[in-house]
């Protein structure tokens, strides 16, 4: 009889034991998911903001070139300030896009700034702007692959269990909204 209770008593605690490890590896899971995505976000903004740290140098160089006759110097500023105020991946993608538009203006406004497109600064600012620009799309791709997992691991259960009890949210991807 006493056997009994110890043979339950043995396998209703491997039944706790394989329900707390399964817990920890879901927790552990959850957690690995999410700081792939903050490392991809970080990625993100560290060459967003790099692009915008560039537009003093880029605006100051530029002064001295062109007039303001299509509102380049002003639609700098402009966007700047629509970054600065960007918080969520949406707000920041759509600060950057509106940046790439102004950037591709400027290339089309150069053309007749003959001392522009002799500027070595000019164009070694451009140079890092695109470059940076590229870095974003590959850090894109990175981040929001990141995000589908992270995101899809909180619905599939057990996983959302514990998502639940961690209270994680789902992230939002980075995307530029091509139609604004």
């Amino acid at each position: 009889m006493i056997t009994g209770w110890i043979i339950t008593l043995v396998v209703l605690g491997l039944i706790i034991i394989g329900i707390g490890v399964l817990l920890f590896l879901i927790y552990d899971s959850l957690l690995k998911a999410r700081k792939r995505v903050n490392n991809g976000w970080n990625q993100i903004k560290l060459y967003v903001a790099r692009r915008f740290d560039l537009l003093p140098s880029l605006i100051e160089t530029l002064q001295g070139e062109i007039t303001d006759e299509e509102g380049l110097l002003s639609e700098f500023a402009r966007v700047r300030g629509i970054y600065a105020n960007s918080n969520t991946p949406g707000e920041i993608a759509k600060a950057d896009f509106l940046l790439t538009n102004v950037l591709d203006r400027l290339v089309i406004v150069q053309e007749g700034y003959p001392s522009i497109k002799k500027n070595g600064g000019f164009q070694r600012l451009l140079f890092d702007l695109e470059d940076d620009q590229v870095k974003i799309v590959y850090s894109q791709s990175y981040y929001n692959d990141a995000v589908d997992k992270y995101n899809l691991k909180l619905v599939k259960f057990p996983s959302k269990i514990v998502a639940g009890w961690m209270k994680l949210e789902a992230k939002e991807r980075f995307e530029y909204d091509y139609n604004k």
